[in-house]
């Protein structure tokens, strides 16, 4: 890399940021499919099946548990709790949705993030049962027709 890519070295702080951030790994967000999908794809170790819901171990020291909630066996929702034992998890949280994600805005304390494609919504809060969390879920699409 040298004069002649100087479009090169503008690249790089985006590419650490990408490194960086994808510290934290997303759950399995396939929307309308069934239980079947996400035991198949899911990596993490599954600890309890409840009908509904479907609880994971986290998949690293970030994550304390991931939770995936059905209606009719079909996916709705997903949400990560984060280990607050983490002295730094607010920070690495708030930079993975802000490096991943736009935000579209703030409600009660609670920060929503939109994917880029606008299909998936994360609303990144804090309560006092699950602490630091972020559930994922589909956004609704709404077509006009005139």
């Amino acid at each position: 890399m040298g004069l002649k890519e100087p479009n090169k070295l503008l690249q790089l702080p985006r590419v650490l940021g990408e490194i960086r951030a994808k510290s934290i790994q997303e759950p399995e967000m396939k929307f309308g499919y069934g239980k079947k999908h996400v035991l198949l794809y899911e990596s993490r170790t599954l600890l309890k099946d409840s009908g509904n819901a479907m609880l994971y171990a986290g998949f690293c020291p970030k994550e304390k548990e991931v939770i995936y909630g059905f209606k009719d066996g079909i996916l709705q929702s997903c949400i990560v709790v984060f280990n607050i034992d983490i002295t730094t998890i607010a920070t690495d949280v708030a930079r993975f949705y802000a490096e991943n994600y736009r935000l579209t805005g703030v409600v009660q304390n609670t920060y929503l993030f939109e994917s880029y494609d606008k299909k998936i919504t994360v609303a990144v809060s804090t309560n006092e049962h699950m602490g630091l969390h972020a559930i994922y879920y589909k956004n609704k699409v709404d077509v006009n027709v005139n």
